[in-house]
């Protein structure tokens, strides 16, 4: 997928589904399967969107994202907090 560290996303689908912090297609269905937006949320804390990508478009797919999506953010905040360099 190459170098995708920043995206922006203001403007954009993926912006939408961190604003209304709900689950939105990337893009229409292809060969390679479906894509979705996905807001990452910690609490009330806004962390950011995963871009998902499932073979399939159906009832299952979108459970797994949405049980995806608030174990994401625990990890990231959770590394975030422990890995600032100690004073000294």
């Amino acid at each position: 997928m190459g170098d995708e560290r920043h995206l922006g996303i203001e403007g954009m689908v993926a912006g939408r589904a961190h604003q209304y912090c709900d689950l939105m297609p990337a893009g229409p269905a292809a060969d390679r399967g479906t894509q979705w937006w996905v807001p990452m949320i910690n609490g009330t804390e806004r962390i950011g969107v995963l871009r998902l990508r499932s073979e399939r478009d159906d009832a299952r797919a979108r459970g797994d994202a949405d049980r995806l999506a608030p174990l994401l953010p625990l990890i990231i905040v959770a590394t975030r907090e422990s890995s600032d360099p100690s004073p000294g």
